[in-house]
């Protein structure tokens, strides 16, 4: 009950702070974009997809120990291949 007071004034203090307050009038600091990085980015955005690596081969080469006998180990060789 009093953690649940706690976080109630907390929430409505920082809800209520004026610090925390953004003031959305003043332009953010910084030139205004060029045309060539308008360009730029155009161009960016028409040859660079956000699609998965269509072709990714992944190769993983782990050690293990046995559980009830740290002293013997193995190697294990394990390769993804994206068909």
């Amino acid at each position: 009950m009093k953690t649940a007071f706690i976080l109630a004034c907390i929430a409505a203090a920082v809800g209520t702070s004026p610090a925390l307050a953004q003031d959305t009038s003043t332009p953010p600091a910084g030139a205004e974009k060029s045309t060539k990085t308008g360009v730029l980015e155009t161009g960016a955005a028409i040859l660079q997809g956000h699609a998965p690596l269509s072709e990714m081969d992944i190769y993983l080469d782990g050690f293990h120990a046995a559980r009830d006998h740290a002293g013997h180990q193995m190697e294990a060789h394990r390769s993804v291949v994206d068909a």
